[in-house]
């Protein structure tokens, strides 16, 4: 380039370093590249001026006053970092041609990441102790999701590059998928105790009697009920519950809804005797 720099940036001679510093970040953001009306042929030219007149390459010596020093290398990494702050990807258009973009501007153009997706994944209680699998539409594509037997509700299962792509170049975020367990009405869980509702007769609790419960599992436990059992009672099972914890069965004592006449008569009769 053969114009006078000073020329090109609009500056005079005799400027200070910050006036030359701010007279060039002005027309980078005018002419740059990825503005309307930018020009990538504009901008190579403001540079090469702004590096000329740092590494004194004017046919002047403006700055012997002694009040600052520019460097010998052109464009500082500091000065293009400040300047360059805001831009895209200008450190792509523009980097080779001058040196390179400060590390800061290139993380930010080339590592940037999406926005994280997070997501949650009802399951029933039988899908939480055998483990299950489920497909999920995540942005427009379909994932497989295994949950282990025995996950905890509150899991959560990260897939890396599921999330939202980024607004310029890098990489998407993560999709973050929060395990859940269904409300169910016959188990819930504590730690490592499974809680079960079981109905029995008024009839065996009453009196005593034996009850049968199959597990989630399929298993078949027979269960003892002693005389005089109270409604909601806890009869405990060791090992049948998550990772060996235990089983607790909570009875509900059935009211029958209808009686014969005889069965009448005799409650009453026993309700005389109380």
């Amino acid at each position: 380039m053969n114009q006078d720099p000073y020329t090109v940036l609009g500056v005079s001679p005799d400027s200070d370093e910050e006036t030359v510093k701010k007279a060039y970040k002005k027309l980078a953001m005018k002419h740059h590249p990825d503005r309307k009306g930018g020009s990538e042929a504009k901008m190579k030219e403001i540079t090469e001026a702004y590096n000329r007149i740092k590494k004194g390459d004017t046919g002047q010596n403006p700055f012997g006053d002694g009040n600052f020093t520019w460097s010998s290398g052109g464009m500082s990494q500091d000065d293009l970092h400040d300047i360059l702050s805001g831009f895209g990807n200008f450190g792509e258009i523009f980097g080779k041609g001058f040196g390179g973009p400060h590390p800061d501007v290139k993380y930010r153009t080339t590592n940037r990441k999406g926005r994280d997706i997070s997501m949650e994944l009802p399951i029933n209680f039988r899908q939480m102790w055998f483990g299950s699998e489920h497909l999920l539409q995540v942005n427009g594509k379909t994932l497989s999701v295994k949950t282990p037997p025995f996950v905890r509700p509150g899991t959560k299962i990260r897939y890396t590059g599921h999330g939202l792509p980024p607004s310029q170049m890098g990489t998407p975020g993560d999709l973050i998928i929060t395990v859940v367990i269904q409300r169910d009405n016959k188990y819930s869980i504590e730690g490592n105790t499974v809680i079960v509702e079981h109905e029995i007769s008024v009839w065996d609790a009453m009196t005593g009697g034996e009850t049968e419960y199959t597990h989630i599992d399929d298993r078949v436990v027979n269960i003892k009920i002693k005389e005089g059992t109270q409604h909601l009672q806890l009869q405990r099972i060791p090992g049948y519950g998550l990772n060996g914890g235990d089983l607790l069965i909570r009875l509900h004592i059935k009211i029958p809804e209808s009686l014969t006449s005889e069965q009448k008569r005799a409650i009453i009769k026993w309700k005389k005797t109380k």
